[in-house]
């Protein structure tokens, strides 16, 4: 009876995956009942409706919820993780909101929503798991929703890309899977809590090098960190932007969450928490170097937004081994606008063929203007430009490496130059895109049809990116309040 109450107690703390889990089950039945597509608008907005409840729910324990450990340690729950579940959640709100204002694209069936929200359950997962039990499976729910995700690309390419990710990631898993093993044999447990308590030094630090290697590896390829990126350009190509959303955003921000957990646990040991600082700020400073020079060169957009998505990886990686949290979650809350609005953006100029080159924008933004401009500030901040919110992002990343108290200032100076280094190359390929708006021609005769949902939708995405700008204090000191 005691084991029945506490299971009872504990899920009645997870209201939210208990949720996502009734509108998985909803989407199922629905497509065994109907195949006719015109009825998916109704599981369309069922999906919407249940993802916004979601939030709510999340959003009103926010500042009540205490750091709870439920079924016995495997899940931690807090506040601060609340928040980055309606981070997550929001995500696929605007993929929702994103695929009714695209209704062109056909992959909107009851099969994609599952996966969608499958993908959902699993970041749920990784972003609150207590041991490596509930790690690896979050990990392998995000893994295998992300490949059936690719799949849902109507080219033959996308089919192919989508088996390399398969391959990748059936790789990287194994390497995680070694990991964990040598961690535990390090540790004696496989709670990620336990490794301050029961940290032993038989091993050489060799075996540790080893440990730690493999383990971050897994989560490396989960958020397109180099050298864990190669699937990472294909895949984004083979898939309609509104589901590149989902793959840019959902396993990033719980990779770089799960990542945070772990590192501030390794930092309690006296070897461990060096490896880890070394190896989390070398990864950094490579990726952001790489994604950024290889995204020079690109003059298709799905691969210029593949490699700039690796680049901003390594930025948020800074934030991993400084342990800001605050500062990873401000960025993030805004990285998530800035992301889905170029998506959504370069579509509606490209006529729903999103896998065009950046001269498809030519002379465009002459004839829609009030779209340019959006565009052009949604690019603006992502290279941390003022008056935008991207700046005072960058801002924050370089002043968290000189506020901790970690003394390695050689690694900490490097980071910080290579961050304003790698800001001035994003500069030159980001500004091809307003440069082809508004001072190229337009040679075509067709102009895309813009209605105005989609400036609307636009705008709304893009405005919080100019009143963040001057208005950021409140976010930061608020989440500075959730613990």
């Amino acid at each position: 009876m005691k084991l029945t109450a506490q299971i009872n107690s504990d899920l009645g703390l997870l209201l939210p995956e208990l949720g996502t889990v009734a509108l998985i089950v909803i989407a199922i039945i629905f497509g065994l009942i109907t195949r006719d597509r015109k009825n998916h608008k109704i599981l369309f907005g069922a999906s919407l409706i249940g993802i916004i409840t979601l939030n709510i729910l999340q959003l009103f324990s926010l500042t009540t919820l205490p750091k709870v450990f439920l079924f016995s340690d495997h899940i931690i729950i807090s506040a601060k993780m609340s928040y980055v579940k309606c981070l997550l959640t929001f995500v696929c709100i605007l993929y929702f909101i994103y695929k009714e204002l695209k209704p062109s694209e056909e992959t909107a069936t009851s099969e994609l929503h599952t996966t969608v929200l499958a993908q959902l359950l699993g970041c749920f997962l990784v972003i609150q798991a207590g041991s490596y039990v509930t790690l690896f499976l979050g990990i392998e729910l995000v893994s295998i929703t992300s490949y059936i995700i690719a799949y849902f690309g109507n080219s033959d390419k996308a089919k192919i890309s989508a088996m390399k990710y398969f391959l990748f990631g059936a790789f990287s898993s194994a390497l995680m899977v070694y990991g964990i093993s040598w961690m535990y044999g390090i540790t004696g447990s496989y709670f990620i809590n336990d490794f301050p308590k029961t940290y032993t030094t038989v091993f050489d630090e060799s075996f540790q090098y080893l440990a730690l290697i493999c383990l971050y590896a897994g989560l490396f390829f989960k958020i397109s960190a180099i050298p864990f990126h190669l699937w990472t350009p294909d895949v984004y190509k083979g898939v309609p932007n509104s589901l590149l959303a989902i793959l840019s955003l959902l396993p990033k921000i719980s990779g770089l969450l799960a990542l945070y957990h772990i590192h501030s646990q390794l930092t309690l040991l006296p070897i461990f928490g060096t490896i880890s600082w070394y190896y989390l700020f070398a990864i950094s400073i490579i990726t952001m170097l790489m994604g950024n020079i290889i995204a020079l060169r690109q003059v298709h957009f799905k691969t210029l937004f593949a490699f700039s998505s690796i680049a901003q990886t390594g930025l948020l990686l800074v934030l991993i081994p400084t342990q800001n949290m605050d500062m990873l979650l401000f960025y993030l809350s805004f990285y998530i606008l800035m992301n889905v609005s170029l998506l959504f953006i370069y579509e509606l100029f490209a006529k729903g063929d999103p896998d065009t080159e950046l001269s498809t924008l030519s002379g465009l933004g002459i004839h829609h203007p009030a779209l340019g401009i959006l565009l052009l500030i949604s690019v603006t901040s992502l290279i941390g430009i003022p008056p935008f919110i991207g700046f005072i992002g960058k801002v924050f990343i370089i002043n968290s490496l000189f506020s901790d108290s970690f003394s390695l200032e050689n690694i900490k100076s490097l980071t910080g130059i290579v961050v304003v280094f790698t800001t001035l190359i994003s500069l030159v390929y980001y500004l091809r895109m307003p440069y082809y708006l508004f001072v190229k021609k337009y040679e075509d005769s067709d102009l895309p049809r813009i209605n105005s949902k989609q400036v609307s939708f636009s705008a709304i995405l893009v405005l919080p990116l100019i009143i963040g700008f001057f208005s950021f204090d409140w976010l930061l000191q608020w989440l500075q309040c959730v613990k």
